[in-house]
């Protein structure tokens, strides 16, 4: 079987591959427990693996052009910072407010924080533009720095130290060195084979490659929470209720905030993205630091909601895409 074969199989039957993996994560990571603790020794390889096929594909003249437009810019900063945070006050107050404390502050920290490396990722599996979910990505994770304790102070009354090096690593990790790989590597391809022969033959096989790393990442992701999951069904019922409201209420808003914008179909799935999948890494690593216990709890959880909820976002954008333009405004 060619590789553009099996790239299309891996791409065409995502979400049966995702559920499947879901599933079998959850039974080794609770009959086998040292094997998540194992693979995680290896995210930062399945990190690399998922992204860097990506930025082979992308035009990355297309990610600079991306900070000149206003519009755009301005549109990722409103609703990843000014219209995320007050809705999950609303949202914790609806779901949490006969919880513990620290479950709410965890929800909303959660909420807070921005992007994760699974957005540019999202975004290429569902024909958005790689190079607006990069910069948008950067700049968010860049802007955390400072809006993260402003915020958590304002709706928690808790003054969080943000991690700046866990930000400025996941910044490198999901960002700079994919960056630099994948046009090092497709400088190397195009100028080894030609630019004819790289779209045909290397370019198509890319998405599949990539989401081989997916995969990867998510099967380290549930099996290490999988204990948790099949001890705490309650915590689960509540935790997939509460954020899968607020996932779909803050993409439904991005979605419409980006046709109202008269945005295109690759920069509205983009902004749409790096709004709803947040950065679980940078999340627990404050809330560990900070509060601990039950506020570790949500973005622990999370995994087991945000990848559903991302591939049913997947399947609803391809859906709504003739609603937008087909116009790539950068790149």
């Amino acid at each position: 079987m060619g590789i553009q074969k099996f790239s299309k199989i891996l791409q065409k039957n995502l979400p049966y591959f995702v559920v499947a993996t879901i599933v079998s994560a959850i039974l080794v990571g609770n009959y086998f427990p040292n094997v998540p603790k194992i693979l995680k020794g290896y995210t930062y390889i399945t990190v690399f693996w998922m992204l860097i096929p990506m930025m082979v594909t992308a035009n990355m003249a297309g990610v600079a052009k991306v900070f000149v437009d206003p519009k755009l810019v301005m549109s990722a900063v409103i609703l990843n910072f000014v219209i995320t945070p007050p809705l999950g006050k609303i949202f914790a107050t609806i779901f949490y407010h006969h919880q513990p404390v620290l479950l709410p502050v965890g929800y909303l920290l959660n909420m807070v924080t921005p992007c994760s490396s699974m957005v540019i990722t999202w975004t290429a599996f569902a024909g958005g533009s790689i190079e607006v979910a990069t910069a948008v990505v950067a700049l968010s994770l860049l802007l955390a720095i400072g809006f993260i304790p402003v915020w958590m102070w304002v709706l928690t009354h808790t003054w969080v130290n943000v991690p700046i090096g866990i930000i400025f690593k996941n910044l490198a990790i999901i960002v700079i060195i994919p960056i630099i790989a994948g046009y090092i590597i497709r400088t190397i391809l195009i100028k080894k084979m030609g630019e004819k022969k790289f779209s045909s033959r290397i370019k198509p096989s890319m998405p599949g490659l990539s989401s081989l790393g997916m995969y990867a990442i998510v099967f380290i992701a549930m099996s290490d929470v999988a204990k948790k999951i099949i001890a705490h069904p309650e915590y689960i019922v509540l935790i997939a209720t509460s954020m899968g409201a607020y996932y779909f209420a803050l993409w439904g808003i991005a979605i419409l905030w980006a046709k109202v914008g008269k945005f295109s179909y690759g920069e509205a799935v983009a902004l749409s993205y790096s709004v709803t999948a947040k950065n679980l890494a940078i999340t627990i690593a404050i809330a560990i630091v900070t509060w601990g216990g039950l506020a570790v709890l949500v973005p622990a959880f999370d995994p087991v909601i945000q990848v559903p909820v991302m591939m049913a976002f997947l399947y609803l954008s391809t859906k709504l895409k003739p609603l937008f333009s087909e116009k790539v405004k950068v790149g």
